[in-house]
């Protein structure tokens, strides 16, 4: 998430504010031009809401053979990668959209501990 959140600010799609506080609090809000996407994500999330039963059938007439699995196991993880991001943005089936997670509330912190 770090390295994507990074790519986005490098894009101008996000901006990064760190306030000096302790633990370390970092806010990513949306720039204009990122703001600008959403009509495409909201519609992109829409068809794979609307597709999310076509993918499934597909997906299980076509299984993908297992990789051989690298060091550390970064070869899976890179190849499972833009599917499990998928995956995330569609909803189940019978569900409703789902909205981004918001970092802050999953107790994650950032730096050193108490």
């Amino acid at each position: 998430m770090v390295q994507t959140l990074h790519r986005l600010e490098r894009d101008g799609l996000v901006r990064r504010t760190v306030y000096p506080a302790v633990p370390a609090q970092v806010d990513h809000r949306l720039t204009a031009m990122g703001a600008g996407l959403t009509h495409l994500v909201k519609a992109l999330a829409d068809w794979s809401a609307a597709n999310r039963e076509s993918i499934a059938e597909a997906r299980a007439a076509f299984p993908i053979p297992s990789l051989p699995r690298a060091r550390h196991g970064h070869a899976r993880a890179a190849h499972d990668a833009p599917e499990r991001a998928l995956e995330e943005m569609l909803p189940s089936p019978g569900s409703g959209p789902r909205a981004p997670r918001d970092p802050r509330a999953s107790g994650h912190r950032r730096g050193p501990g108490p």
